[in-house]
């Protein structure tokens, strides 16, 4: 199975987008399959290439915000890719991002080595490493959520849907 996650990045500052850029094309984990400078691209790169996460910015000019993304992306389609969100004040938006179910954000400014921590949290998330437990007693525990989620991505590989 290919354990391999697809990254949009959606900033309109380009030096930010290049930088996230370098450290995704430097882990075989993700794979980059493109970048969008506005909402509208952003939008249009989701609909159209289906990544696994979008990692945008909250601030998007005077007229769109990261949330009008999310929530314009969540309202849309069946399937919905896991958001990083990066800002100067994603604290001032913490509620509305809860509200919208994003557990992956970072305040600017940050380094390589916190972005890599999101990236692996994403990353173990979506593909735990232990999905099965035995415990003392000899009873099998199961993480059920990450079972089921990770069964139902075998077999929809597999099927071609």
């Amino acid at each position: 199975m290919n354990e391999t996650l697809t990254i949009i990045v959606a900033d309109d500052n380009a030096c930010m987008s290049d930088f996230i850029n370098h450290i995704i094309e430097n882990d075989n984990r993700f794979e980059f399959i493109g970048s969008a400078k506005d909402e509208k691209d952003e939008i249009e790169l989701i609909n159209t290439l289906k990544p696994s996460i979008v990692i945008t910015d909250l601030k998007k000019g005077n007229r769109w915000t990261g949330i009008d993304i999310i929530k314009e992306i969540q309202d849309n389609n069946d399937e919905v890719p896991i958001f990083f969100v990066i800002s100067a004040s994603t604290y001032s938006y913490y509620e509305k991002l809860r509200e919208l179910k994003v557990k992956y954000f970072l305040n600017k400014p940050f380094n390589k080595e916190q972005v890599q921590d999101v990236l692996d949290r994403i990353y173990n998330d979506v593909f735990p490493k232990q999905i099965i437990e035995l415990e003392e007693n000899k009873q099998i525990r199961t993480n059920e959520n990450n079972f089921f989620n990770k069964l139902r991505r075998v077999l929809k590989n597999r099927i071609g849907h």
